[in-house]
């Protein structure tokens, strides 16, 4: 799609668009297929690596030294090649609401920090349900760890200051649309259910450029991203986790990490998919019964906020 000289200037003072998460709503297939495409008016200001400079401005600095002049005007600097294109900068970490999996709850510090930049931004909140959230969640969480779905979701009866990995709350959406709305505006948020993406991508696609002001887009691609093991797979990898550890300091796999992986693809490629289905079947069944009567309230809540209608979309309400 080529800016004309009225859309480039405009695009030149637009805000940018901020997409804070949530985890396992599609968000590696926005980033890639919609929010670096040119296509559609938008990239990411640094390409590939734009969300290396969130995590090190936003989770892994030391806040006492988090210096917001200095953040400001280097997000600037790396949307301005953007900008000259005519194109809208995305910045997008779905990490900054938090990420349960390394039990990191710090959304409330990143959006204190982000209020401080003083910079006009758009922001997009992807959701899903919660019991499929839990469910991706969990299946991502067994790639690299070895507890068990209790551990993870919990009792609901645990005793005081012990808490599963992923906590209940974390999933209350109507908070975090309060509290972003508050600090951003609540005009310039928006919440999209990732159900809308899977069921009519062009409406999700139309949701996200009017709100941004972009023009119409082409069709969004049909790509597949982060493709799951099946639970075959994944009960294997709990003891077989247990035979390396991933570095720290890079994303670089270990030989043995590497003979883990290749086990388990081969396992993914051989086991009965009616097993894989079971297990799934049994995981879904004790989220179920764990989650009963957690999330209406907030949902309810949330339909009111957005408008959208959630019980067509099988949210519990």
């Amino acid at each position: 799609m080529q800016a004309s000289p009225a859309q480039m200037t405009s695009f030149n003072t637009a805000p940018a668009l901020l997409h804070v998460g949530y985890i396992k709503t599609a968000t590696t297939y926005l980033q890639h297929a919609i929010f670096n495409n040119p296509a559609f008016g938008m990239g990411l200001p640094g390409g590939t690596v734009s969300r290396g400079y969130l995590v090190d401005w936003f989770r892994s600095s030391d806040g006492y030294l988090f210096d917001p002049a200095t953040v400001a005007a280097e997000m600037e600097a790396l949307e301005a090649p953007l900008r000259a294109e005519g194109l809208l900068p995305v910045w997008s970490d779905e990490t900054l609401l938090g990420d349960p999996l390394p039990r990191s709850y710090d959304g409330p510090a990143i959006l204190e920090k982000l209020g401080r930049l003083e910079r006009p931004m758009k922001v997009v909140i992807t959701i899903r349900n919660q019991h499929d959230l839990v469910l991706s969640a969990y299946r991502e969480y067994l790639k690299r760890n070895r507890h068990s779905l209790i551990d993870f979701i919990g009792t609901g009866e645990e005793p005081r200051s012990y808490r599963p990995i992923l906590r209940p709350e974390f999933l209350f959406y109507d908070r975090v649309v309060e509290h972003w709305g508050r600090v951003f505006g609540a005009d310039n948020l928006l919440v999209l259910p990732q159900e809308v993406l899977r069921n009519d991508p062009a409406a999700f696609l139309s949701r996200l450029t009017r709100f941004l002001g972009l023009p119409g887009a082409p069709p969004p691609p049909r790509e597949t991203h982060n493709v799951g093991l099946g639970g075959t797979a994944l009960r294997l990898a709990r003891p077989l986790n247990a035979l390396y550890l991933r570095s720290p300091l890079s994303q670089r796999r270990s030989g043995a990490e590497r003979a883990v992986n290749k086990t388990l693809s081969l396992v993914n490629r051989l086991s009965p998919k009616a097993l894989d289905r079971a297990l799934d079947d049994r995981w879904k069944q004790q989220i179920e019964h764990r989650y009963r009567g957690i999330y209406e309230a907030s949902n309810r809540r949330l339909a009111e906020q957005t408008g959208e209608d959630l019980a067509a979309l099988g949210y519990p309400l």
